[in-house]
């Protein structure tokens, strides 16, 4: 691990790991979800999804019915149970890996937004397919097959 972190290309990774990070933050934001810190300056994105009429857990379900994955997540002050909590929490790494920029990036959270947000199977399937089109334009890298 030591010997990845010195190479030249990891800076690039982690500079991209950031900059997706941020995009995807920025979307939450722009769609008024409030964020954990107002935004990211690492790889994770904390998110109170209760504004959108949700717990953690309900997210973490349809996130995961549409093809992505995060995890149910306590914030800060939660008033809400751990095992059902207010939060969502994701990060780039895993995306990062595969070649997304940005502009992915800002697909994908467009696109938990709306499952989130409208909830019902259509949206779910919607989403799979465009989760699945963007894995498929960015395959795993040789080098973890």
């Amino acid at each position: 691990a030591f010997h990845e972190a010195q190479q030249p290309s990891f800076t690039v990774y982690a500079n991209q790991v950031v900059l997706n990070a941020k995009a995807m933050a920025g979307v939450f934001l722009e769609g008024c979800v409030r964020l954990i810190g107002g935004g990211t300056d690492n790889h994770l994105i904390l998110a109170d999804v209760t504004s959108l009429g949700l717990s953690g857990g309900e997210a973490e379900t349809l996130i995961d019915r549409a093809g992505m994955t995060l995890n149910k997540n306590s914030i800060a002050n939660d008033t809400r149970k751990p095992f059902d909590p207010s939060g969502i929490r994701f990060g780039t790494p895993a995306m990062t890996t595969r070649g997304f920029t940005e502009e992915d990036s800002k697909e994908v959270a467009r696109t938990m937004l709306t499952v989130l947000k409208e909830r019902d199977d259509a949206a779910v399937a919607k989403a799979r397919t465009a989760i699945k089109d963007l894995a498929e334009a960015h395959p795993i890298p040789d080098s973890f097959n």
